[in-house]
Formats: structure tokens, sequence, C-alpha cells
């Protein structure tokens, strides 16, 4: 099981130290991307000899996958590295749902300009996971975005320092993106190499691995998640029936996946 890529030197693999930090939290969504950034950072930190300061954690957003709680166990186990899975405090579809009782009248679904969705589901659970591991110290907080994948990821930063959770000088908490300047074939050879079978998403012919009725799914990956996983679709759609709002301005989940 090995990153190396024939004429691919990854960003900074070489450059930087491990050892400076207490804690080492790999986000890990079981897709493509997350396993190769989690394959890479387990081989580097275990030339730096740092191997157990490594977790990986999974947010378990409530619209997930329903295989994919065991998918991302595999990983871990495959990669030897201990795994935490957080949640927020009510499911996605119910928190989605009480934003429209909130907005009160107002459209309430997560939107491209306010993905609260992804502050509410993820980053809010994980900052506390990473807040009980470290109240102190160095932490570096790994995660798997591309700068192919769209123009906002094409402008994020390698490395940088993560404000919110270095508030008072106890702790200092770097972000790494170890593999932002991978190309798709990269990650997909990397990913490949740890020997775990890739999600079923992908075979089913969806071009990521996201949350079950994503907004940013497109409309073939929306119909192939209503085809693998009904029932996460229709509470979707129920919602978009209920409040009279869209999560897509322009057409309805029903006409996007062409149901009748």
């Amino acid at each position: 099981m090995s990153i190396y890529l024939p004429g691919l030197e990854p960003p900074e693999y070489n450059a930087r130290d491990l050892q400076l930090y207490d804690l080492i939290l790999v986000s890990i969504s079981g897709g493509k991307d997350s396993i190769a950034a989690a394959l890479l950072v387990r081989e580097a930190a275990e030339r730096c000899g740092v191997l157990h300061r490594v977790r990986l954690v999974y947010a378990d957003t409530g619209m997930e996958w329903t295989d994919c709680p065991e998918h991302v166990t595999r990983v871990a186990e495959r990669l030897g590295l201990p795994l935490h899975t957080v949640r927020p405090r009510v499911p996605l579809p119910e928190r989605i749902r009480e934003r429209f009782g909130v907005l009160s009248g107002g459209n309430g679904w997560p939107s491209l300009q306010c993905r609260y969705c992804t502050s509410f589901s993820k980053t809010k659970p994980i900052d506390k996971l990473l807040r009980e591991l470290s109240p102190t110290g160095a932490v570096l907080q790994v995660t798997g975005e591309r700068r192919e994948e769209s123009e906002h990821r094409a402008a994020l930063p390698a490395f940088g320092r993560i404000d919110r959770l270095s508030p008072d000088g106890k702790r200092a908490v770097y972000g790494w993106r170890p593999v932002i300047d991978f190309r798709e074939a990269d990650v997909w050879a990397a990913a490949r190499s740890t020997g775990i079978e890739p999600h079923r998403c992908y075979s089913a012919g969806c071009s990521r691995l996201s949350c079950v009725g994503c907004i940013l799914a497109s409309n073939r990956d929306l119909a192939i998640q209503y085809e693998q996983q009904p029932e996460t679709i229709e509470k979707l759609i129920k919602l978009e029936q209920d409040t009279g709002f869209t999560v897509k301005p322009e057409k309805s989940i029903r006409e996007r996946i062409k149901l009748t």
C-alpha cells in the first residue's frame, strides 16, 4: 500500500514536518479524494514516527448513503487508524425543516451562498471533537479538497492557520489540503492502491460521493441517488411540496430526475 505516483510530487509532501503537531485529524467521507489524503498523511506520519497521533473523523450528516458508515470503517481498518464518528444535533433533513420554520415563509434550503448544511452537519461537530481531543497544543486538520473540482476550491490554500480554532493561544490549529493539486486520475490511483473497493456510488455512475440529495449534485447524480436510495430523496421531495420552495430555483427534484 503506497501513495507513490510516478511523476507526481504531492505539495509539501517532504516539507511538512508532522512532528510539530500533537494531533493530526483527517476528515474522511469514504470518497476517493479523502481516502487519497488519508493515505498520504498516514505514510508521511509513519515516516516521521508520529503515526500514533493520526486520527480519522467521519461526519454522519443524516443524509449519508446507508452503507457509508460501514465503508468508512473498512477504510479506517485498512489504514490502521482510529476512527471517530460525529453527528449534528439533529439529522440534516430535520435541520432543513427547522430552517423553514425559523424563516417563517422564506426559503430555507441550503444554497451556494448559504451552505449552512456543511457548517451545521460537518464543521461544527468536527470542531467540537477537535476541541475535546486537543484542549491545548498544535493540531493539523487535514481535508481532501482539490482545485479542479470547482472555482471555489481552486482558490483554496494548501496550508494555513484556522483562526476560529486558535482563539486564545493555548491551541494552534492549521489546515492542510495535501491533494489540493492532484488530478482525478491521481487520487484514483492513490485510493485504489489501498486495495479498498470504491464505494458503490461510483460503480452506479455518480461522479462523487456526497450526501444523498446534496445541493451540489448534478441531475444525473441525483437520479442515480434516487434509484439507489429513494427513501432519502423522497424526504426532500416532500419537503419541497410542503414548503413550496425547491432546492434548485428552476426545477423541482421530481422534474430534475424526470419522475412522473
